[in-house]
């Protein structure tokens, strides 16, 4: 919090304007790092009681596909809640409405370990889906495809003239927006967990040496990409003013820019990809060399 904030500043700074006129911004806590570490605290908490406060070798049967998916229902009935609430409190800890299922999905996980819910026997998640395999992908791939030609439809049609009214679409669409907005993710949530579960268990169930290490640096990655993030967008604004000899504008103290780029849609995408590729890589590799390297740092990432 005291290194990578400053430093991402600064960095910002550079990539918007050139200067760092505004440094002594740099040298306060953020709001991101911060915040990060508060729901660290929380869920960390979470974790404690709920894998210490079972009796030792107890098992919590996993319930049938159909308790499951009202368990969620119910859920997402909370999640609903939150997004009324709207606010500082319907966005924690990451999202809009992510509150519910973040602490559902924190809970299961840790109950999932210690019942035997991902390995093979009777009490496992996958012993449930036998029979239904057919039905649950089908119906997550419908669900999923519904969700995305609903959000084309709503741009396309003008439901949605702008991007920021898409968290207030029931004054475009009508009454029949809260269907849209709650119907979906619910049923999406229940079939691309139990879906995503299994295909990675028929999948992608083994462990090779690579597969360990950025296991292991995955949390350091988290941790710092937005230092590398920062610095090649830094890189892809200059090389974009060099290649078209034009400039992106940064108004005033803004971080974000409204400039229509030349040719947009190849840079844009094209920034997007390659800032996603790099930023992921250097990410991993310095996570990884920092927890070989540096004495105790695997304790603690």
């Amino acid at each position: 919090m005291f290194i990578l904030q400053p430093l991402g500043t600064s960095i910002i700074q550079l990539n918007c304007f050139g200067s760092l006129e505004n440094l002594k911004n740099a040298l306060f806590l953020g709001a991101g790092p911060t915040w990060f570490a508060a729901w660290l605290l929380i869920f960390n908490s979470i974790y404690a009681v709920t894998d210490h406060s079972a009796a030792a070798g107890s098992i919590v049967k996993f319930p049938s596909l159909i308790k499951l998916l009202l368990i969620l229902l119910g859920f997402h009935g909370l999640d609903i809640l939150t997004l009324s609430i709207g606010g500082a409190f319907g966005f924690m800890p990451i999202s809009f409405g992510s509150l519910p299922f973040d602490i559902l999905f924190f809970y299961s996980g840790t109950v999932a370990k210690n019942s035997g819910w991902l390995a093979e026997g009777e009490n496992s998640i996958f012993s449930k889906m036998d029979g239904f395999r057919p039905f649950l992908y089908g119906m997550f791939v419908l669900t999923f495809g519904g969700i995305l030609v609903g959000s084309v439809v709503m741009f396309a049609t003008g439901w949605v003239e702008d991007p920021n009214d898409a968290f207030d679409p029931v004054s475009k669409v009508g009454p029949y927006a809260w269907l849209f907005i709650c119907l979906p993710p619910w049923l999406i949530i229940y079939f691309a967990s139990l879906v995503m579960l299994d295909f990675f268990r028929m999948c992608f169930n083994f462990t090779t040496p690579a597969t360990a290490n950025l296991a292991g640096a995955a949390y350091g990655a988290y941790i710092i990409h937005p230092i590398f993030l920062d610095i090649f967008t830094g890189i892809f604004v200059r090389i974009y003013e060099t290649a078209n000899d034009d400039t992106i504008f940064f108004v005033g103290s803004n971080t974000t820019s409204t400039t229509e780029l030349i040719d947009g849609e190849y840079w844009l995408w094209g920034g997007w990809a390659g800032l996603n590729c790099v930023t992921v890589c250097m990410s991993f590799l310095a996570a990884y060399l920092f927890r070989q390297y540096v004495p105790g740092a695997k304790k603690v990432l």
